[in-house]
């Protein structure tokens, strides 16, 4: 069925000739139903890379077959979600000419975050007037708390744990 790598390579074939870019999301981690890793050799294509050092979406896959770029991210939402910002847009606007990238502001937290960073990290947070607040729950598989959210919050590698007043960087949605 859906977990079967010959399947989605078929698939992916089948699709490749329609698009100019390829997005996915899923399949690209460690787990047994993660079979794009299987998949993608399956279908001729070259990895460029596998993994960031980025929390959320880590498992973030990029390759190409005959010079067109396939984007495979992570399954969860927000991980998905979030690394579409840091690497898709940027990859589309490049594609297509266009240079709108997301503005980056300083701003200052208004909500205590108890996390050590040991990578980078990316927060949502709701960004007003140079100020950022966090919402509840900062799990890559939690969509709910992105609702209302216009920003990320970039920390980066090494950061401890935030307190309110903390100045940060934050890229604007």
């Amino acid at each position: 069925g859906g977990d079967d790598p010959e399947l989605a390579a078929s698939f992916l074939r089948q699709m490749l000739p329609q698009v100019d870019f390829m997005i996915t999301t899923g399949g690209v981690s460690v787990g047994d139903k993660d079979i794009f890793h299987q998949a993608l050799p399956l279908l001729g294509a070259e990895t460029v890379f596998w993994r960031l050092n980025v929390k959320p979406g880590t498992p973030a896959l990029y390759s190409t077959r005959r010079g067109k770029p396939i984007l495979s991210l992570s399954g969860n939402p927000f991980a998905a979600a979030a690394t579409f910002e840091l690497l898709a847009r940027p990859m589309l606007c490049a594609l297509s000419g266009e240079e709108r990238l997301l503005p980056q502001r300083s701003a200052r937290l208004d909500t205590a975050f108890s996390k050590a960073s040991p990578c980078r990290r990316f927060l949502r947070g709701r960004w007003q007037d140079g100020r950022v607040s966090l919402p509840e729950g900062h799990s890559s598989g939690q969509l709910a708390s992105l609702v209302g959210c216009n920003c990320l919050v970039d920390l980066p590698a090494g950061t401890g744990p935030l307190e309110p007043g903390r100045l940060v960087e934050v890229l604007l949605l």
